[in-house]
């Protein structure tokens, strides 16, 4: 089993599921790491009744991410079991990641790189499915802000990278002699 623990229902209602403390430790293949404190997931099953996509909103609380680049240059190494059939309900997900903590640490580093970040989402399955996404991030002194949206099946995506502040001297220590 990946998760240290499983996925603890707190509380169920009508419309709405609590997740409780949920992580994936490292392994002694895979140093990567995930912790979530808590998954608030809310519903509207309604519009279902009336032919219009299942609403969802999920809120993701107080999440630390920790990914190490692998000799090969791979930064994840998922398997993700392929779909045989086409959910035949239309999704409009809505997410956010609050309070969320990521160190990532490139091959040849030694020390990981700090980033913070809250995460706006939205992924939608109709005709074709897009995911769109609103990203603010500090890393390394500066601030980034990444808008965008892709369409999965082609891979089409628009991108807006907004720089709110620059720190060029902390940026270029990435940059190998």
């Amino acid at each position: 089993d990946v998760c240290s623990s499983d996925l603890a229902v707190e509380s169920f209602s009508f419309n709405n599921i609590r997740f409780g403390n949920s992580t994936i430790p490292p392994t002694p293949t895979d140093p990567d790491s995930l912790s979530i404190q808590e998954i608030e997931v809310g519903f509207n099953l309604l519009p279902l009744l009336v032919g219009q996509p299942l609403n969802i909103d999920i809120v993701v609380l107080n999440t630390q991410l920790y990914i190490e680049q692998d000799k090969t240059g791979k930064w994840l190494n998922l398997e993700l079991p392929k779909l045989k059939e086409k959910s035949p309900i239309n999704l409009d997900v809505n997410w956010r990641l609050k309070n969320t903590k990521i160190a990532i640490k490139p091959q040849g580093f030694d020390q990981p790189i700090a980033i913070n970040a809250q995460v706006k989402g939205n992924y939608r399955k109709q005709e074709q499915q897009e995911v769109s996404y609103n990203i603010d991030a500090a890393v390394l002194g500066s601030e980034v802000q990444v808008i965008g949206q892709t369409i999965i099946e082609t891979g089409s995506t628009q991108v807006d990278l907004n720089l709110k502040q620059l720190s060029l001297r902390e940026l270029t220590s990435l940059i190998p002699d």
